[in-house]
């Protein structure tokens, strides 16, 4: 589990502990030893905040710290049961965790915060949904947050000790994050998004071989709650047991189709998120960028057969098994005069999958798919075409505002389609709660292909045009594809060319072409603004690459004169 942002408390709390509790130091912890340590109170199982553990196990790597009051109701029976297990935990973090992943990933801080070469690992009873966790802001020194421990740590639950092979993926798990905030956070200065942090400790899993006997396995569960909630955002991490599914799987394919290199190379460096994972991409040769592979994914998912294509399936029999993702949605059969129509939402990186099969014998002959909505700007759609003769074909369309419609003919020779349209607006500094769009589908059959297939009706407004949908009183200006609500009648009084007589009465659908921008910019001067409400402004305060992996995009934003720009506080 990720440790929690931002890594700095300011508080003014003082830390104290009784004085029969030896407090931890920078010195070698020794056996028996009793500690004082703070844990976070939503993950503990009685919601505390602060816990005595002592010290039980001592390993070339690790101390391994077990809270008192967990343990002391323990029966003899099961303290015997507990400590045995507990030093078969040191003996393999020890000998396999720790130099597997420190090979593979690299280091975690050494000596560290703390001056001690040893992690230390606090066995805790937590709620029941709790494996583990690693908080980052035990690398603050105590003077800093009174919450810290100061301390190379990892939290592991007590209750799972006696499941030793599910107690060890969980430690190789956290051990992950540990290593990810050196690499990323110490060494390179950059902030890692949740769901590749939490991406590289689940395959840490399998790297390790804790799932390579799938049955009652961590990616056996990870595969049982994907297959519930299959639509879950990739990039969007709100701690559930989905996203860990979504970014376990995405993973795995990853991984079989790349190479376990893509994860360990796109740890180093400063670049975080997709952008880290296009760079080891390229640096390993290959010519896939990032949505060709999750396009793939989309598909693997869907049919999971890599006879035609290695690409279309996973390999690990377990995922060979047991991974189809249920259909989102199934189109009626299709004949001449019949059409379907779907308005879906979508975040960014999430699956949908549309499946169209069992087209009624016709004169017409052409498959068409027409798109509208403020999605479509930033949308792939992946379709999959599988022919009555067994050929498939992949068809790839970044859509747009000129390239809105598919076209496929031959429909005669056609078993079933797979249509699997994903977002894609930003590609770093994701959030739990990701913006939604529409992306409006239209689907019926013509007789011949349309001569032209790119001209949505709303390319024939120019730059500056101003319009209006039939039935609503808004007035958006249009500029680079974007439209922008004129907030007040009082604007047109700053342009003397814009005025009530120059609005276009439209479709609606042809306003919703257009996504809304509220990026502003003032004639001469550099900043750029975002408009917060109808009269306020807010000056961007980023970098050009921020805001590029924040989803903005530069002809979003609209020139403005000094009128305008002052009317906004």
């Amino acid at each position: 589990m990720q440790g929690r942002f931002p890594k700095y408390f300011f508080v003014a709390v003082l830390l104290l502990a009784p004085l029969f509790i030896t407090p931890v130091s920078a010195q070698a912890d020794t056996l028996n030893q009793r500690a004082l340590f703070n844990v976070d109170a939503s993950f503990d199982s009685i919601s505390r905040n602060q816990i005595t553990a002592t010290l039980f196990e001592v390993s070339n790597h690790g101390y391994f710290y077990v809270e008192d009051q967990f343990y002391n109701g323990l029966s003899a029976f099961n303290k015997n049961r507990f400590r045995q297990s507990l030093a078969n935990l040191a003996q393999v973090f020890d000998s396999q965790i720790y130099p597997a992943e420190n090979n593979f990933w690299g280091k975690e801080p050494n000596p560290g915060i703390d001056g001690d070469a040893r992690v230390v690992i606090l066995l805790t009873p937590m709620k029941n949904n709790i494996g583990g966790y690693f908080d980052s802001n035990n690398q603050n020194l105590k003077s800093v947050s009174a919450t810290s421990n100061q301390r190379e740590m990892l939290h592991i639950n007590a209750r799972v000790v006696l499941d030793e092979n599910n107690t060890q993926a969980f430690l190789a798990h956290e051990f992950q994050h540990l290593i990810s905030f050196n690499q990323k956070e110490l060494i390179n200065r950059t902030n890692e998004d949740f769901w590749l942090n939490e991406l590289r400790s689940e395959y840490s899993i399998s790297f390790l071989g804790y799932n390579n006997n799938f049955p009652g396995s961590t990616l056996e569960r990870r595969v049982s709650s994907f297959l519930q909630s299959p639509q879950d955002s990739l990039t969007e991490w709100k701690n559930q047991a989905e996203d860990y599914a979504t970014v376990s799987l995405f993973g795995e394919y990853l991984t079989e189709q790349y190479g376990a290199s893509i994860l360990s190379s796109s740890l180093q460096g400063n670049s975080r998120g997709i952008p880290s994972l296009e760079e080891a991409l390229k640096s390993g040769g290959y010519g896939q960028n990032f949505k060709d592979v999750f396009s793939d994914w989309l598909i693997a998912l869907a049919v999971n057969d890599i006879s035609q294509n290695n690409k279309f399936g996973f390999f690990r029999e377990g995922l060979k098994n047991n991974v189809r993702v249920p259909i989102s949605s199934s189109v009626p059969a299709l004949g001449d005069n019949l059409d379907f129509e779907q308005t879906i939402a979508l975040k960014d990186w999430q699956g949908y999958w549309l499946y169209l099969g069992g087209f009624l014998t016709g004169q017409k002959n052409v498959l068409n798919f027409d798109f509208s909505g403020s999605a479509l700007i930033d949308t792939t759609a992946t379709l999959l075409v599988i022919r009555k003769d067994g050929s498939v074909e992949k068809i790839l369309v970044d859509l747009n505002l000129n390239r809105n419609k598919i076209q496929i003919d031959n429909l005669d020779s056609i078993a079933k389609i797979y249509l699997m349209p994903f977002k894609h607006t930003k590609i770093s500094g994701f959030s739990d709660n990701e913006t939604t769009s529409d992306l409006a589908i239209k689907i019926y059959r013509t007789d011949k292909i349309s001569p032209v297939i790119n001209s949505p009706e709303s390319s024939q407004y120019p730059d500056g045009t101003l319009l209006r949908a039939q039935g609503d009183y808004k007035v958006y200006i249009i500029n680079n594809g974007f439209r922008r609500h004129i907030v007040s009648p009082r604007i047109f009084d700053f342009y003397g060319h814009l005025g009530f007589d120059k609005v276009i009465v439209v479709s609606p659908e042809t306003v919703l072409a257009y996504p809304e921008s509220r990026l502003i910019q003032r004639l001469g001067d550099k900043r750029v603004f975002e408009l917060i409400s109808d009269s306020q402004k807010e000056w961007l305060n980023i970098s050009a690459e921020e805001f590029i992996a924040s989803g903005r995009r530069w002809e979003q934003i609209f020139i403005v004169n000094d009128l305008e720009f002052n009317f906004y506080r």
